[in-house]
């Protein structure tokens, strides 16, 4: 079985710094991938970009279904950039330096995307109105199902459950800057080209759809 063949929510043991997972052949592949996935779960709090990978896809995951529960969109939206991460970071009370710096963060975002867990893209034109080297994304289907495994592990419901409450907090706080914002995203006519991009610059956590 070689990466390709592996569902993307059971990716990360297999681009995980260690080294390649050597897998039985047949049925029993997936479940030795399963419990490789549970095992990094459990080393969620650690350092290193495995755990901080499974905390990010825990945080897009949350703010998600925070933004549906507040009211704001009904679907899944975007960060706009890699800028909007530290902000989501500190709204959730998750504190790590990988998250802090363009480099490290970009090799984390590399790694999701590479896994096939994340959409990630060039800003749309009709956002930005030009081109630019940031790059919106969000979870995909597998990434969100991972983050549904990572909250109801032991190990991270603790965990997941304080990220939720926080972001809840924060969208409350901020409603009417977000809810100001996602009217300009559903009626871009209205606006010069780029104002979506510099509206959500101005937002504590920069969000697109």
């Amino acid at each position: 079985m070689n990466v390709s063949e592996v569902p993307p929510d059971l990716r990360l043991p297999w681009l995980a710094p260690s080294g390649s997972v050597i897998l039985p052949d047949g049925s029993a592949a997936e479940g030795a991938l399963e419990s490789a996935v549970d095992d990094l779960i459990r080393r969620i709090t650690d350092s290193g970009p495995i755990a901080t990978s499974l905390r990010l896809v825990l945080m897009l995951a949350a703010w998600d279904e925070e933004f549906r529960a507040a009211n704001l969109y009904p679907g899944n939206v975007y960060l706009a950039s890699e800028w909007s991460v530290q902000p989501l970071a500190e709204a959730a009370g998750v504190h790590d330096t990988m998250l802090d710096t363009f480099a490290a963060l970009h090799a984390l975002l590399t790694l999701l995307f590479q896994a096939e867990l994340i959409y990630r893209f060039p800003v749309a034109i009709k956002f930005r109105g030009t081109f630019g080297a940031e790059r919106q994304f969000r979870l995909n289907c597998w990434g969100r199902r991972l983050a549904s495994r990572i909250a109801k592990h032991d190990s991270a419901a603790q965990f997941s459950t304080s990220i939720r409450r926080r972001l809840a907090a924060h969208l409350q706080e901020h409603h009417d800057l977000y809810t100001k914002h996602m009217a300009l995203l559903r009626d871009l006519a209205a606006f010069p080209a780029g104002a979506a991009w510099e509206s959500a610059k101005q937002l504590p956590v920069g969000v697109l759809i």
